[in-house]
């Protein structure tokens, strides 16, 4: 996403979502029905820019969320694992005890 919002045109395709635009309301729809649509890192990215975007367009009045499937979103698939390179610097849970 562009700082100046009137240099870039609107996203045209989004990774972890489908977005309409019709008659003033802007449907988001999170499109990872396999996973009940839990949000990544890269939707949650997705979805920030996305709505940096929306926030700017004069034309959208009003905008549903959604979600493609059985579920609207099972919460956040944030670990480390499948979506980031392990920090450095992030602690590792011990499992010795001492006692």
């Amino acid at each position: 996403m562009s700082p100046f919002p009137s240099s870039a045109p609107r996203t045209k395709q989004w990774h972890h979502l489908r977005l309409t635009v019709e008659d003033g309301v802007a449907t988001v729809t999170l499109a990872r029905p396999a996973k009940l649509n839990a949000l990544t890192f890269g939707a949650y990215a997705d979805l920030r820019d996305l709505l940096a975007e929306l926030s700017r367009e004069r034309a959208v009045r009003a905008l549903v969320l959604g979600g493609e499937g059985r579920g609207f979103c099972s919460g956040g698939r944030t670990s480390t694992r499948s979506s980031a390179p392990r920090s450095p610097w992030t602690r590792r849970s011990s499992s010795t005890s001492t006692g």
